[in-house]
């Protein structure tokens, strides 16, 4: 019976695998061309990684080390940030924030500092670790009530739902979703099979 039980949930998990890749197919534009999304790395690099994340998660946080490094030390890969709030409205806020930190040209260095706090993302947490980062707070006040921030939560959003993303981190490497954090040892294997593809 557990034979056939764990056959069956072999079964789903590759119809799932095959509808989500079918769904990022569709769904590339928005993935790979989202003008709100921050590029980390090598724009023109070969191989593209797309995280969908949230500031409050731990395995985000836990990944964040480990995945900046890899980037860095392959200049033919770049990482496309996808903001992805599920954990409540800190989570919002915190993503609110880094969006519209762009307008100042600041966007890695306060995705940065969210990523390696460990203190609460409330309001006065969010704006005092923007304000080290260098941020203007007076503009960074206004620039998140722009309805272009809200727009890019909500597009995230409802492009995690299409692909199948159900939580975070989740990465899409190669046209292909990989739920949780990745070890970088893997990630290695996804991005040379991606190349070689």
């Amino acid at each position: 019976m557990i034979e056939v039980f764990d056959a069956l949930e072999a079964q789903q998990a590759e119809i799932e695998q095959a509808q989500a890749k079918s769904a990022i197919a569709e769904n590339a534009e928005a993935l790979y061309d989202d003008p709100m999304a921050y590029v980390y790395g090598n724009p023109d690099a070969e191989v593209t990684i797309v995280e969908f994340f949230d500031y409050r998660c731990g395995y985000c946080k836990k990944a964040f080390p480990g995945i900046t490094e890899f980037i860095a030390n392959n200049t033919h890969v770049k990482l496309i940030l996808k903001e992805f709030p599920i954990l409540g409205e800190q989570s919002v806020f915190a993503s609110k924030a880094a969006l519209a930190a762009q307008e100042q040209g600041k966007y890695w260095e306060l995705h940065s500092a969210l990523m390696e706090t460990r203190a609460p993302l409330s309001e006065e947490n969010v704006y005092e670790i923007a304000e080290g980062a260098g941020l203007d707070l007076e503009r960074l006040k206004k620039d998140m009530q722009a309805k272009k921030v809200t727009e890019a939560i909500l597009d995230n959003e409802a492009l995690a739902e299409v692909i199948g993303v159900r939580g975070t981190p989740a990465f899409i490497v190669n046209g292909e979703l990989q739920t949780g954090a990745l070890p970088t040892e893997r990630l290695q294997e996804l991005v040379d099979a991606a190349t070689k593809g």
